[in-house]
């Protein structure tokens, strides 16, 4: 296959100043692992009947050292690939996605800048790029491209309505449930601010849409459409119907608040073993959300108002205070911090700049109900 795309670009780099060949871009709807949820954008670039190759910004290598650290982090490789069309089109054949095509109307002067850059791009030294999803990544890159190739400018239709990143990333979680509570827990209040139109085109098919109806008005004055239509040619093996997997995560937030305090009602005095149960839950969940906003250089982490629910005090503090107090039937005074602050928490809800999860609530309710009642069986015992 390399040998191929090795002849392939070597025919195309011989007939690059002729601009014989035509761009289009490839769209292709969403497959069930979390990264593949958002669907996915390329570069096609036909000449004659030989040369059919796909320009993949979305290249990436789960074996990379170190990976899944460098992705929390924000210091996650990509680079340019270049793939045939044929095995391009097969490996979304083969897992029921649809790929959509938009014909570029570009000047045989802008295809052969766009086809010089994109050659430019995929030299060593040029191909990998920091990956960020919001702001630099497969949709954006391919944009871009595009954009800087055309002599003139593009301009798009405004999309109404507000939207935010956190509200497309829902468009796209929507029947992975457990996929969108990871996200939403990992992005911070940034995620929530309105967006314009193209920002909003860092998700593939808000560009495919925007495309349908874009105009290019060149430097020369001469107006057209970006693209010529927009055409299936790969036909999905299945249709979505947004089933939700289940158990759903707010309906296993809501059991655990049932058991909890269920558990805690029947082991009275040894409740704390509840409580540090949860505070350890807690406190692990708040060390990856403070790493995220503390260390991680994703632009979307930070602030994060989840930090008033889950945190590290919990692990570090509220765990060997609560098994020490309840041992040694002292006053819990690590509840009173955890009341007051997740108290607080509750009453600001409505007000702080950040959209929650629904699965937060219960959780969030049910260390607020376990620190009130350790509080209070605490002073009636005193009595």
């Amino acid at each position: 296959m390399k040998k191929t795309i090795l002849f392939l670009l070597l025919a195309v780099m011989s007939s690059a100043l002729r601009a014989e060949g035509k761009f289009s871009l490839l769209t292709c709807t969403p497959g069930e692992k979390i990264y593949e949820l958002f669907g996915h954008t390329a570069i096609r670039y036909v000449e004659g009947d030989s040369i059919d190759l796909v320009f993949n910004y979305g290249m990436f290598n789960f074996n990379s050292p170190d990976f899944i650290y460098r992705f929390v982090k924000g210091e996650t490789d990509y680079e340019l690939g270049i793939d045939v069309y044929r095995s391009f089109e097969y490996s979304y054949r083969r897992r029921g996605s649809a790929v959509y095509e938009q014909k570029l109307n570009l000047t045989p002067d802008e295809t052969i800048m766009l086809l010089h850059s994109l050659l430019e791009n995929y030299k060593p030294e040029n191909r990998v790029y920091r990956y960020n999803y919001f702001y630099d990544n497969c949709t954006t890159r391919a944009k871009d491209m595009i954009e800087k190739a055309i002599s003139g400018t593009v301009e798009f239709e405004p999309i109404e309505g507000r939207k935010t990143y956190r509200s497309i990333v829902h468009q796209y979680t929507a029947g992975h449930p457990w996929s969108e509570l990871g996200i939403d827990l990992c992005i911070g209040s940034q995620a929530d601010k309105p967006i314009d139109t193209d920002a909003m085109m860092f998700a593939p098919f808000y560009l495919l849409d925007g495309l349908k109806t874009a105009g290019i008005t060149r430097d020369d004055g001469s107006e057209e459409s970006l693209i010529s239509g927009t055409e299936m040619i790969v036909s999905p093996a299945h249709v979505d119907n947004g089933a939700v997997s289940w158990p759903h995560p707010l309906l296993c937030a809501w059991g655990l608040f049932a058991i909890a305090l269920v558990a805690g009602f029947f082991l009275r005095r040894k409740s704390w073993i509840v409580d540090s149960i949860l505070f350890l839950m807690a406190g692990a969940c708040g060390c990856v959300l403070a790493f995220l906003v503390l260390f991680s250089v994703h632009p979307a982490v930070s602030p994060n108002y989840l930090l008033f629910v889950f945190h590290p005090l919990h692990l570090f503090l509220g765990v060997p205070m609560t098994v020490y107090c309840g041992l040694k039937k002292t006053r819990p005074y690590y509840h009173y911090f955890n009341a007051s602050l997740i108290g607080l928490f509750l009453i600001l809800w409505l007000f702080l700049p950040q959209e929650f999860n629904n699965a937060v609530f219960p959780l969030a309710l049910l260390l607020l109900l376990r620190s009130v009642s350790a509080i209070y069986c605490f002073r009636k015992n005193v009595r």
